[in-house]
């Protein structure tokens, strides 16, 4: 924080203040981070990753409609950006709106493979908080994973969704997206093996 303030003092760009803001969230100073990064889009009104981040705190705070404006606004600035398709599918699922959820999550794998595998560079990633969101967000991403043929992180994703207790776990003999990893004999052993929600 001191080398972030002493940087700003003597050059304060919208870069540094939202940096500011990424260090205030690790140290879980949110109203002081939210300053920042609203600092950050102050300086550079195409801040994108400012916009994301004010997103973030807004999904932090539950207050979904404004997250996804946030990512909105993000995104008019950086279309192609996976981690805020990613992130406003993470405030559509915290809405419930699934469909627009896993619209988002589709884009954002399209345009990053490993986007479930690894933590931003850029921003802040939104995450799910409840068991069963998370257990939800795990089969979509099985599903998705499904879909594009890759077999080895679908099913790492549908193991997560037991472990997380997955409700509609049997979907996977019904929907078409998993028609293919049926006839694989290592999603039978998975199906077979069951394994327990971890309470």
């Amino acid at each position: 924080m001191d080398y972030y303030d002493a940087a700003i003092e003597k050059q304060p760009t919208a870069l540094l203040w939202n940096k500011k803001g990424i260090a205030l969230l690790f140290l879980q100073h949110n109203k002081d981070a939210k300053k920042s990064f609203e600092q950050a889009v102050r300086l550079d009104k195409n801040s994108a990753e400012g916009y994301n981040n004010l997103g973030f705190i807004a999904q932090s705070e539950k207050r979904f409609n404004r997250a996804v404006k946030y990512y909105e606004k993000a995104l008019t600035i950086r279309p192609n950006s996976a981690t805020f398709h990613y992130n406003l599918g993470a405030a559509y699922f915290a809405k419930h709106d699934f469909a627009k959820a896993s619209q988002e999550y589709h884009t954002s794998y399209q345009l990053d493979p490993d986007i479930f595998q690894r933590v931003s560079k850029t921003g802040v990633m939104a995450q799910s908080s409840s068991p069963e969101d998370r257990a939800a967000f795990s089969f979509m991403v099985a599903r998705m994973y499904a879909e594009s043929g890759d077999v080895e992180h679908s099913l790492e994703y549908l193991r997560k969704a037991m472990e997380e207790g997955y409700k509609n776990i049997n979907k996977v003999y019904t929907d078409s997206e998993f028609a293919s990893l049926r006839t694989d004999k290592r999603f039978a052993e998975l199906m077979a093996q069951k394994p327990q929600a971890i309470q």
